[in-house]
């Protein structure tokens, strides 16, 4: 079963939609497919997937409109989840404050959210205050700030612009990333660009665009029915042609033998 609460009201603040809680295996897994929503989901017990990443309790991730995302359960410890989400695009902008280059975090917060778990469950599909949504929302989300002296030690300039740009990647990657924007968003300049990624990932900041789409892409192809155009057009390539080019050069084989090799695999193995 799934329980959530739904906010009523209008504050002229940020805006959470609902609050949501499940152990449910079938209400816990989604996906592939894209959400017209931001979410910011805690795993509480047990263990799961987002994205191909394993987590586990105390970890968390992230959702962001228009990014394909596919959840789902650990078979043999399946998680419970709590979430807030919302279509506010304030609620966008928080994602900045999080260390989660993968849109992947740590959480400690346990007593805060049982506290909301509780609550979710007692008032079931109720509608309650903007204000309320909001006290419990912070209630959590404040644990996420480090200590001013750690938290300007850890985020120096060079690392603010490494989370700023692949958090920008990872939520327009399928659009307009480009060197150029990246250097226009950050006012530096591209061989700066290029030397932070360098120490941070080994790798160019074109590079981990590229790999970043081509991932994308990979599970497109495995988990998807999707044509060559629809999911060369989704990771940000202006036609089937250049994905494939892309996709060769970094894979050493096509998208369509990706595909093939991937779910005759995974045929074989169920």
């Amino acid at each position: 079963m799934r329980y959530k609460v739904y906010s009523i009201g209008e504050l002229p603040i940020l805006k959470i939609y609902s609050i949501g809680y499940s152990s449910d295996v079938k209400e816990t897994t989604f996906g592939p497919l894209k959400r017209n929503i931001y979410l910011i989901g805690y795993v509480l017990s047990g263990k799961g997937i987002y994205n191909s990443c394993e987590l586990h309790a105390g970890q968390g991730f992230l959702v962001t409109p228009d990014v394909v995302e596919y959840i789902y359960p650990d078979e043999s410890d399946p998680w419970e989840l709590l979430w807030f989400s919302s279509i506010d695009p304030r609620f966008g902008e928080l994602f900045g404050t999080f260390d989660a280059g993968t849109n992947i975090f740590e959480h400690d917060t346990p007593f805060e959210l049982d506290e909301i778990k509780k609550f979710v469950i007692a008032n079931n599909r109720k509608t309650i205050s903007d204000a309320k949504m909001l006290e419990m929302f912070f209630s959590v989300f404040k644990h996420h700030f480090s200590e001013p002296e750690a938290y300007a030690e850890k985020n120096t300039a060079a690392q603010r612009y490494i989370n700023f740009s692949v958090h920008y990647i990872k939520t327009h990657y399928s659009s307009d990333v480009s060197i150029s924007k990246l250097t226009e968003l950050l006012g530096v300049s591209q061989p700066y660009l290029y030397k932070i990624y360098k120490e941070a990932f080994g790798k160019s900041p074109k590079a981990f665009i590229t790999e970043y789409r081509i991932n994308q892409a990979k599970k497109l192809l495995t988990e998807t029915a999707m044509s060559l155009t629809e999911i060369a057009s989704s990771v940000g390539y202006s036609d089937s042609f250049a994905f494939s080019k892309a996709f060769s050069a970094s894979c050493g084989i096509s998208p369509s033998e990706y595909r093939l090799i991937h779910k005759t695999t995974a045929s074989a193995q169920k």
